[in-house]
């Protein structure tokens, strides 16, 4: 196993397995016009690939595969598949939309796995974590103008991580190890950019600073390009 992974971690996420096991998927959306499904590894892979080939080109196809393999991970819980089932029996009635909460989950995942190894280690997860946070708000700040800390309220939220049936996420998305090797990749490329940036601006400049926060911006834009291609939000009765 990599050395990303500590038993502090697995001591504390014991992998749930529950309504997957069961209902052998789970659904990331339900289409409006023909109620055709599409499944949270189905959704996820997709979505990985095109974030993968939109970063190419700012060196961060790995970081941005990962936000893609995890951002829905919220949705492999049984409180999503009943809240689709509910959708599906009641098309009308729009009252649960947003009630369960599936866009923190992944952020959580990788700031617990991953996030206290190493500094930098630290930076590809709180920033990666971002952006998953970020993908129902838009891109959010760390702390507002007020010195309101949503991204800690996130990642401090209780109960959501130890809900996710991670047996499912492991065996039809991607396996523990490999996701280990993904986020080493996505650490070797934040190192390499930093290098690159403070060839320009030193790290104690705003310039720097600034370059970092473009960064997270073309990443988030890299989350909301594949979304756009391949589930546009008309297209769904609830995701």
């Amino acid at each position: 196993m990599s050395h990303w992974t500590g038993l502090d971690f697995h001591a504390r996420q014991p992998v749930c397995e529950g309504w997957g096991a069961m209902m052998g998927d789970y659904l990331a959306h339900i289409r409006r016009d023909d109620s055709a499904e599409q499944t949270v590894s189905e959704h996820l892979r997709r979505v990985g690939d095109l974030m993968a080939e939109f970063a190419a080109g700012i060196g961060l196809s790995a970081t941005a595969r990962l936000i893609g393999l995890l951002h829905d991970l919220g949705k492999c819980t049984q409180e999503f598949a009943e809240y689709l089932a509910y959708c599906r029996q009641n098309p009308d009635d729009h009252s649960r939309r947003g009630t369960v909460d599936h866009a923190t989950a992944g952020g959580q995942l990788l700031l617990r796995r991953y996030g206290a190894h190493s500094e930098e280690g630290q930076l590809a997860a709180d920033m990666a974590a971002l952006v998953i946070f970020s993908h129902h708000s838009g891109l959010m700040n760390y702390v507002d103008k007020k010195g309101y800390a949503d991204f800690l309220r996130r990642v401090e939220k209780d109960d959501l991580l130890e809900r996710v049936d991670l047996a499912y996420y492991y065996r039809e998305v991607i396996g523990e190890e490999a996701l280990d090797r993904l986020f080493a990749e996505a650490v070797g490329e934040f190192s390499a950019l930093d290098a690159r940036i403070q060839s320009c601006a030193s790290e104690e400049t705003e310039n720097y600073h600034f370059a970092w926060g473009m960064v997270h911006k073309l990443l988030f834009r890299c989350w909301s390009m594949p979304i756009a291609w391949t589930a546009p939000s008309s297209s769904w009765m609830y995701d």
